[in-house]
């Protein structure tokens, strides 16, 4: 977890109310958190409190028709727990027997660090005094439904093959049949048992190369799992509703007992003058961070006026959109809205998106803005599809991406070839060449 500064810990005493909004504006919800836990230890007014007190469906009653529809909304909202808290919480949700939940725990109790089982299947159902076959449907359970997916794979083979699935029969040959060699990178020895072309071949081990090599990633293994700030579903009329996750919020408030004390004066003059001076600190600390809430949830609207395709699933790629485009129609400063979005999340239905990625500048094709990913889609489409003994060279990518409608330069060809690090057409021939 990111650490909070010496300096913004010093100024909450004393900066005004607008630097401090500004300081919190860029603020994650860890970051967030950790303010109020130090807060707590110096501010008698500030209390804990424990967050199912605080955390109903009247708060948004506006939004939700009733508890059930409420609880399903924030059901699957990640909390900064360890890992294995993380996953076991899924386990509970999940639509497993009890039988099955206390097999599938035994089971994520036997991972390594890696996301991989570390005992025999014949062992842990000896142990639990189930069947082989049981544990092997719910293990396959775990890969399948628990995220991240592929928990509970044997090892990188495994893994390998349940990520590739059927998309490419050559691949899977590959992994299951010459995994070994794959390892030496034998690839002349493999080309020649499959007895495949070089197109397909060079695509077949691409596609391997482009997976992951554990189901546990080191981002997960240290324990910053993202927590998204803002979240957003359709209601039945298909109308985005916009939720702040304030859960953080939700857990702190100004002890009452002090507030009733200062109101009817039932406190000495230097008393008073103590309390007042905490209970301000308190409540500014609280509105700084109602107006980060306000800041991001305005920001958000706008977003799904631009963005309502791809946050529905429709479009692949996100429309271009710049950070101009949001000030403008808010009429806030850019680096609000720069510092509003940093290293803030979003729940959707396509899932927990970074604000940052929601926004990138486009590219001309066929006389309208397109997004940079889908030239990137085209480059790698005219890629895989080339004559791989007579690959295209930049010019002729340009002139094949001049026919689709594009408006751009060699240079950015370039750019982006090497962004998706494409090699070039004398590299990516020899390659072909060092395969016969």
């Amino acid at each position: 977890m990111k650490k909070i500064s010496p300096k913004i810990r010093q100024k909450l005493k004393i900066i005004p109310n607008q630097i401090l909004q500004s300081n919190i504006l860029e603020l994650s919800n860890q970051e967030i958190e950790s303010i109020f836990k130090e807060e707590l230890e110096k501010n008698p007014v500030l209390e804990e409190i424990p967050i199912f007190n605080n955390f109903t469906k009247e708060n948004y009653d506006s939004l939700f028709q009733n508890q059930d529809e409420y609880d399903s909304f924030f059901s699957n909202i990640a909390q900064e727990d360890e890992v294995e808290d993380f996953l076991i919480k899924q386990i509970n949700e999940s639509i497993l027997s009890e039988s099955k939940k206390d097999i599938a725990k035994d089971i994520l109790f036997n991972l390594d660090h890696k996301g991989f089982l570390d005992i025999e299947i014949e062992l842990l159902a000896d142990n639990l005094n189930v069947s082989k076959a049981t544990v092997e449907s719910v293990r396959n359970f775990i890969k399948e439904n628990l995220n991240p997916r592929g928990l509970g794979c044997l090892d990188l083979q495994e893994y390998l093959l349940f990520q590739i699935g059927d998309e490419n029969y050559l691949s899977v040959e590959i992994i299951c049949n010459h995994y070994e060699d794959f390892l030496k990178q034998n690839f002349k020895h493999i080309k020649a048992q499959t007895n495949s072309t070089s197109e397909s071949f060079a695509e077949a081990i691409e596609l391997i190369k482009s997976q992951e090599l554990q189901p546990l990633k080191d981002s997960i293994l240290n324990h910053e799992i993202i927590i998204p700030d803002i979240l957003i579903q359709l209601n039945q009329d298909q109308q985005w509703v916009v939720v702040e996750n304030d859960k953080i919020m939700q857990k702190y408030k100004i002890s009452s007992e002090y507030l009733n004390a200062a109101t009817l004066n039932k406190l000495s003059k230097n008393e008073f003058s103590f309390v007042s001076k905490n209970i301000d600190k308190a409540k500014l600390i609280f509105d700084s961070i109602q107006y980060r809430f306000f800041i991001l949830k305005i920001i958000t609207e706008q977003i799904l006026i631009l963005q309502d395709l791809y946050l529905k699933g429709v479009q692949k790629h996100p429309s271009p959109m710049k950070l101009e485009d949001i000030a403008l129609n808010l009429e806030i400063d850019i680096s609000t809205v720069s510092r509003a979005i940093k290293n803030k999340y979003l729940e959707s239905p396509i899932g927990i998106i970074s604000f940052k990625d929601l926004f990138g500048i486009g590219i001309i094709k066929n006389g309208e803005k397109v997004s940079i990913e889908v030239l990137k889609d085209e480059l790698i489409y005219i890629i895989n599809n080339e004559d791989k003994t007579n690959p295209y060279n930049d010019s002729q990518l340009k002139e094949k991406l001049d026919k689709k409608g594009y408006d751009i330069s060699r240079r950015t060809i370039v750019k982006y070839r090497q962004l998706l690090n494409i090699k070039t057409a004398n590299e990516r021939k020899y390659e072909i060449k060092t395969l016969h």
